[in-house]
């Protein structure tokens, strides 16, 4: 299951100015994170959003790359690629993918990562981050 986070860190002073890390000012930001491999399960569970959280970015990071013809998204069980298509991301290459997600859930909803393929090697991380 994903587990909370809520960045921090130092910084100068000990501080840290939101607005610098995010590029979204004024708004408080927390969100869900989620470390995956190869030998993983999938659907994996990101977490649970709550009735009217607005979703505002969805990040996923490759750090170590999957084999050809494996692909992501992120979504729900009616639409898998709600807020990250396969065509936003590359799993070959090791890199960072971000999407503006702009979405609210009416009601409280699992978000998951789906996988098309069946992979022999690469992990990752996902971040959803809502405010």
């Amino acid at each position: 299951m994903g587990s909370f986070f809520i960045g921090g860190g130092g910084g100068s002073g000990g501080s840290v100015d939101w607005n610098d890390i995010t590029n979204k000012p004024n708004v408080d930001i927390a969100g869900l994170d989620l470390d995956f491999t190869f030998s993983d399960v999938f659907p994996k569970l990101i977490g649970l959003v709550t009735n009217n959280l607005h979703i505002s970015e969805i990040e996923i990071i490759f750090d170590t790359p999957f084999n050809s013809g494996i692909t992501f998204t992120i979504g729900d069980s009616i639409n898998n690629a709600r807020l990250m298509s396969a065509l936003d991301n590359e799993p070959q290459v090791v890199a960072k993918y971000a999407v503006d997600a702009d979405y609210k859930y009416g009601s409280s909803t699992n978000v998951y990562l789906y996988i098309s393929g069946v992979p022999t090697q690469g992990s990752g991380t996902v971040h959803l981050y809502y405010d």
